[in-house]
């Protein structure tokens, strides 16, 4: 099942359907962050949608699994989506903490986003509407199947100068 995206609470953060140069969308990791800086970076950044992109959005952080994470969020008017389907399967993690080899992991994943075209497309439509920031643990983006997504977006966006920008802190 695709997921939906959530209608827009406020106005958007550029005018829809004017050409813009380049449209850019964003990724995060929440790996040594709390969640009151984590916020202040999504809204210096002007973000409208976080995309959690974990297969399983629970977390021993504090106010980072799903529900705890939503919440907060739509108490900045910061909408939540997660599509599990981008999450990187079970297997395919395990592999990676078994053997440590990153390029085994991007082979293993680059599978299943091949199969992801339609959630991607979600995504890329979104990214056009929306300011919308991919999430995930992982502090560093290569070190996270979200830079992996951000990628796939950026080559089917089909001209449409789509350019991810990845928030470190």
């Amino acid at each position: 099942m695709i997921a939906t995206l959530p209608q827009p609470k406020r106005m958007l953060t550029r005018p829809v359907g004017r050409p813009t140069a380049t449209t850019l969308f964003y990724t995060i990791g929440y790996e040594q962050n709390e969640p009151t800086a984590f916020l202040k970076l999504l809204r210096s950044h002007r973000i409208d949608v976080v995309v959690d992109v974990r297969q399983m959005p629970l977390s021993r952080k504090r106010g980072f699994s799903k529900n705890q994470l939503r919440e907060l969020l739509a108490e900045e008017g910061i909408d939540y989506l997660h599509m599990q389907t981008l999450g990187a399967p079970k297997p395919i993690r395990d592999r990676l903490r078994e053997n440590g080899s990153w390029w085994e992991y991007v082979k293993g994943y680059e599978k299943v986003l091949a199969g992801r075209g339609e959630e991607i497309l979600t995504l890329i439509d979104c990214a056009k509407n929306r300011r919308i920031c991919l999430l995930c643990f992982e502090r560093k983006p290569e070190e996270c199947h979200r830079s992996l997504v951000a990628r796939d977006m950026e080559k089917r966006a089909n001209g449409s100068n789509l350019r991810v920008e990845h928030i470190r802190y």
